[in-house]
C-alpha cells in the first residue's frame, strides 16, 4: 500500500488509497437472529405484563 501512496503517478492524479473497512463486511457475521420463546419464558413474560398492568391501574386511581 505504501508503494501506491508513494507512486508518482498516483500522487499527480491524487488517487486516494484507503484501507478497506471490514466492519461493514463483517456486520452479518455478528448478527444473531431472534429466537422463539420457550413456553416457560412466555408464561413469565405474560405474568410480568399482568403485574405491570395492575400496578399502573392502581397508580391511576
Amino acid at each position: 500500500m505504501n508503494d501506491k501512496m508513494n507512486d508518482p503517478e498516483c500522487v499527480t492524479r491524487k488517487v486516494k488509497v484507503a484501507p478497506h473497512d471490514y466492519s461493514k463486511e463483517n456486520l452479518l457475521a455478528i448478527f444473531t437472529p431472534q429466537k422463539q420463546l420457550t413456553p416457560e419464558q412466555i408464561f413469565w413474560s405474560n405474568d410480568l405484563m399482568k403485574m405491570k398492568f395492575e400496578a399502573l391501574k392502581e397508580q391511576t386511581k
